[in-house]
């Protein structure tokens, strides 16, 4: 039996219930992730109600781990980043204003090919001072420049890194490539005339 994405299988048919995303976007990638899994059946969407798919699992393989009783909990980004091909951006004017830099490792991203689909900071991070945004505007910002800020535990407070996908709605599991940046202080000259 052919599954929603083409796949053609044989097997057992598994029901599952996923929690339903409050947002637009968080849904999008809900189903992204579901078809990706492949063998796909039938996806439900109801409002206020878990997301409800059926797939085949085939003969001898077993179900993901997220499909059975037992939560799963997902790789953090971090993770998902030390498996992946990063660079390290490094600015040829650092004394150009942040913002130029970012739009430089933008424009980088874009002339590989590549669509910056997620920034990852850390839980404190020292980006938005040296941007110069204001704190009481990023303190709980999920997206910015159309990409979605992920937050890590283990990445140090000075360093961003920017996630290259080949689509705009992908996953951070879906992130091919990475282009770290770091924050730095703009050294003001003190020195009288």
């Amino acid at each position: 039996m052919a599954g929603i994405g083409g796949q053609k299988t044989a097997g057992k048919l598994v029901t599952v219930q996923s929690a339903l995303p409050q947002d637009i976007d968080g849904i999008l990638d809900a189903v992204r992730k579901i078809i990706m899994l492949g063998e796909v059946q039938t996806i439900t969407l109801r409002t206020d109600e878990p997301i409800m798919y059926q797939r085949f699992v085939p003969a001898g393989e077993d179900i993901l781990p997220e499909e059975g009783t037992q939560s799963f909990a997902e790789l953090t980004p971090y993770e998902i980043l030390r498996n992946i091909p990063m660079d390290d951006w490094l600015p040829v004017n650092r004394e150009a204003h942040p913002a130029s830099i970012l739009v430089d490792m933008f424009l980088h991203m874009a002339a590989l090919g590549w669509v910056v689909t997620h920034l990852v900071l850390s839980e404190s991070p020292k980006f938005w001072k040296w941007l110069g945004a204001s704190p009481t505007v990023t303190a709980n910002l999920n997206q910015f420049l159309g990409a979605r800020v992920e937050r890590s535990t283990d990445l140090p407070s000075d360093v961003f890194i920017l996630c290259g996908s080949r689509t705009r709605h992908a996953t951070i599991a879906e992130v091919g490539l990475a282009l770290k940046g770091t924050t730095y202080e703009q050294r003001v000259d003190t020195k009288g005339d």
